[in-house]
């Protein structure tokens, strides 16, 4: 068995309170009648006590972004992740209409080789989030980005494959001695992370899960370098193991069917917990005939163990998913050197929901697809998004500025809320992808209400043609994006179709980058032992699918 030492993550479970329920969820989402938000303060501790552990930090849940104080837990990370660690990758401020193929490149520039006590590993260091990727992920979207070198992303909508994790070793009548040598062997243990949960640390973080689930006596203490402890100091835990099914390798099934498979022995112990939702979860009470689980018994979708999580990682990410930027309006001011022009106002209809005609910070008029109406309403800092909501993003700009086609991209695409998209048609170059046209003196901005720049904003400044210079101050200058075709640099099409040649040239070239660095970093000949020590580990048929599955 692994200690937490020689693990590539460790967990922080900050909540089990999740949006989904999915079938054989590790952590049981849905079944506690009342769900745990982990204490700040003790989230605190927890990332302290993880800060020299050699890989990631993990936040999961649950759905990580429910805890109230998600936000803060970012800021705390940012704060103690070390300076070498931390996020530092600009090609995440631009659009993609790929945004997992954007995340893979990101994650392929920060993997090093670290030796363990059993042999070497790619890893990244610093802080990972797991997520299904709601709302308020969107919402959040910005400070993730800024804070999660690693991002474990999966909205649960296309098939996934969970192994079932209730069922006893017993019922399937597994004798010691065998169940030792699979408990041994448990890719949980070996391929993934001890855990952190309200009632202490754990080895294995399925260990910690059950402990939540039924009520467990709690792990180890919470105290600097309890991650250092070797694996016999956990042994109080295996207790666990005998509840858990995952070392027994029996079959997979669609996380969407929301049906969770279970054996006679933590069926009879979860239907004495006052703390389970015991009739509000759709449980399967597996049958077992000689050691094996009977066909009749797997119903629906399930599949034999040893099926691909997920057959290809854009599917971790639906077309229908809320963080796509969805709808736009448009802000045009004007004044006594800037009329309105309304073939300009109706070629950017085309683009826009609605248009809100500005001048002295007050809102002339609302044209829309449907016609125009006359208002003369207050326009603040502090009012954007009161008025706009945080789905909307907004393009302020003078009345000569002319939007182009690349607009209608932006509407399938995952646009960051805290970028400062801009163009100064005096100073820039228009090159037709995103504005078509404009006269000098004209500017336009694309921002959203969630920056966080806007916090450091006077509200009760009024939206007027003076808004460009005070935005352009108030933005940090690594957060600027010039509005014309360097916005395009994510833009793959991938979404379209992640199996075209392009798509494969080019993460073939990701790769071979990769590989690259390695040589350089650690030598040839370190780097192919590393690969026949990982094949050696994992055999060949498994070590393609982890390639397949984080690189490609």
């Amino acid at each position: 068995m692994k200690a937490p030492k020689d693990q590539w993550v460790i967990q922080i479970d900050v909540t089990n309170a999740c949006v989904r329920k999915c079938s054989n969820c590790t952590r049981f989402c849905g079944f506690h009648k009342q769900p745990y938000f982990m204490d700040y303060d003790y989230f605190c501790k927890a990332v302290d006590s993880l800060i020299d552990h050699p890989g990631l930090i993990g936040i999961m849940g649950g759905e990580p972004t429910l805890h109230p104080r998600f936000a803060e837990m970012c800021q705390y990370l940012q704060s103690k992740i070390p300076l070498k660690y931390r996020v530092d990758d600009e090609d995440l401020f631009y659009p993609t209409d790929s945004f997992i193929e954007v995340r893979r490149k990101s994650e392929l520039k920060q993997y090093e080789i670290h030796e363990y006590s059993d042999g070497p590993r790619p890893i990244i260091q610093g802080a990972g989030l797991w997520t299904s990727m709601t709302k308020l992920y969107k919402d959040n979207l910005e400070i993730i980005q800024d804070t999660f070198n690693f991002q474990n992303l999966n909205d649960h909508t296309n098939i996934s494959y969970h192994q079932p994790v209730l069922i006893s070793r017993k019922d399937m009548g597994i004798d010691d001695k065998k169940w030792e040598q699979l408990r041994e062997k448990c890719w949980v243990n070996q391929e993934w992370s001890g855990a952190i949960t309200p009632k202490g640390c754990f080895f294995c973080e399925v260990a910690g899960a059950l402990d939540m689930l039924y009520d467990g006596p709690g792990g180890l203490p919470l105290e600097d370098g309890w991650w250092q402890r070797p694996i016999k100091d956990f042994e109080s835990q295996f207790r666990w193991c005998e509840l858990c099914g995952i070392p027994l390798k029996t079959f997979s099934r669609d996380a969407r069917e929301e049906l969770s498979d279970i054996s006679q022995t933590d069926y009879q112990l979860l239907k004495k917990l006052d703390t389970v939702d015991f009739h509000k979860n759709a449980l399967n009470l597996v049958e077992i005939n000689n050691g094996a689980i009977t066909a009749d018994s797997i119903k629906k979708t399930a599949l034999y163990h040893g099926v691909s999580y997920m057959e290809d990682a854009q599917n971790r990410l639906s077309v229908n998913n809320p963080i796509y930027a969805g709808s736009f309006i448009g802000i045009t001011i004007y004044d006594s050197e800037h009329e309105i022009d309304l073939e300009v106002i109706e070629c950017n209809l085309k683009y826009l929901e609605q248009i809100f005609i500005v001048s002295d910070g007050r809102i002339k008029k609302v044209i829309d697809k449907q016609g125009d109406r006359v208002c003369d309403e207050l326009l603040r800092v502090c009012d954007l998004k009161s008025r706009f909501g945080t789905n909307v993003y907004m393009f302020i700009m003078t009345p000569d500025i002319e939007l182009g086609e690349g607009v209608a991209r932006l509407k399938n695409s995952v646009v960051n809320p805290g970028i400062l998209h801009r163009i100064d048609i005096k100073k820039d170059i228009i090159d037709k992808s995103y504005i078509n046209n404009g006269v000098v003196g004209g500017k336009c901005v694309l921002i959203n209400a969630l920056a966080q720049s806007l916090k450091a904003a006077n509200g009760n400044e009024i939206i007027d043609i003076s808004i460009f210079d005070k935005l352009d101050k108030l933005w940090v200058s690594r957060k600027r994006v010039t509005l014309n075709s360097d916005m395009n640099k994510n833009m793959y099409g991938v979404s379209v179709d992640c199996r075209s040649i392009d798509t494969i040239k080019r993460r073939l070239g990701d790769v071979i980058n990769l590989i690259h660095r390695f040589i350089k970093e650690y030598g040839g000949l370190k780097v192919c032992m590393y690969s026949i020590k990982l094949t050696k580990r994992y055999g060949f048929k498994l070590m393609r699918q982890k390639v397949k599955n984080r690189f490609f």
